[in-house]
């Protein structure tokens, strides 16, 4: 071992770690690439001038016998020589010295965008002897849905430090209301409108895709997905009930147990939830009521437990969606 690899092995043994480079050279000095390390030799004669050559790295001060070093930032392993004349035309034989220069690599690729509800998943290297996130994590992997800017530490054996961030935007969902479930009546039309977006898919038969669609008469259930400027997609549906007039409101049941016609079903009635149901006898006396929906077996024919007698009753409907009440007479025969 000449004179140059004693000192630059002794020297770096104090401010690097030792790395083995992929199993071949081991005991190399490390140092981290930008670093600015001093290296030289010893016993220079008196008078003698050491010229000095270096690759892979800057020389930012020449002492004669050492030199302060500013390593590039490109990874591998680096030369220094060393030649020592004593001004009478005599050099000495070149004296080498090598260093491993370390240059941690993380790189998120771009900034990354997701929508509202999503995660996303920052992961932009692996391998590494720590991780530090600006969020307190310490996985070289993690999931992300806040919007701001991330920051990644990474520290490698050799102790030497690499750090990037990326910015994480997080765009809304298009918001879609196309109202509350209603009906539609006789020949009348209404308008459906799935607001701002770039792009529509309504789940009728025609595959509409426009922001507004025209609906009629017929019970339905009716989806819309709207694709914003930036990808991200919002949904909504509504429910075409059954009209008013569409309601089969028997005037007459028997609630004999016979297994035919025994209650009083009154049909599309169960698709209104907020409905109300109120059947009054002769002297007015309330003797059945179903309040925020009527029950999908309809009225038995009890009030209080005890089946009330043969006789027209009078009924109010109300769906419960701001229509007018729906008024009748319904007979109970036994």
């Amino acid at each position: 071992m000449n004179k140059l690899n004693q000192i630059v092995y002794l020297i770096s043994i104090i401010i690097c770690f030792h790395l083995q480079v992929n199993g071949q050279t081991p005991n190399l000095p490390v140092s981290c690439g930008g670093g600015q390390v001093r290296y030289g030799v010893p016993g220079k004669l008196p008078g003698s001038i050491i010229e000095w050559e270096v690759t892979g790295g800057i020389v930012l001060k020449n002492y004669s016998d050492s030199i302060d070093i500013q390593w590039d930032m490109q990874a591998g392993i680096k030369v220094i020589k060393a030649t020592e004349n004593n001004g009478f035309s005599c050099a000495s034989t070149p004296s080498f010295g090598y260093v491993m220069v370390s240059v941690p690599g993380i790189k998120f690729n771009t900034d990354t965008t997701i929508c509202k509800g999503q995660i996303a998943v920052l992961s932009p290297v692996s391998g590494y002897s720590s991780y530090r996130w600006n969020t307190g994590a310490n996985t070289d992997t993690i999931h992300a849905k806040a919007e701001g800017w991330y920051r990644l530490n990474v520290t490698d054996q050799a102790g030497c430090v690499a750090i990037d961030s990326v910015h994480l935007t997080v765009y809304n969902i298009p918001v879609v209301n196309l109202g509350k479930d209603t009906s539609v009546c006789d020949n009348n039309i209404i308008t459906l409108d799935a607001g701002e977006g770039s792009f529509y898919k309504w789940s009728t038969s025609n595959n509409d895709i426009f922001r507004k669609i025209d609906v009629g008469i017929g019970r339905k259930d009716i989806t819309v997905l709207v694709t914003n400027e930036f990808g991200c997609v919002g949904s909504d549906t509504i429910k075409i009930l059954a009209c008013l007039t569409e309601y089969k409101i028997p005037n007459t049941f028997t609630p004999n147990d016979d297994g035919d016609n025994d209650t009083w079903q009154i049909q599309y009635l169960v698709d209104y939830p907020n409905a109300s149901v109120e059947v009054f006898d002769r002297w007015g006396r309330m003797v059945f009521s179903a309040k925020n929906g009527y029950p999908s077996k309809g009225w038995d024919g009890f009030s209080k437990g005890k089946p009330v007698p043969m006789d027209s009753y009078y009924y109010i409907i109300k769906r419960g969606d701001g229509s007018d009440p729906k008024v009748g007479n319904v007979t109970i025969i036994r």
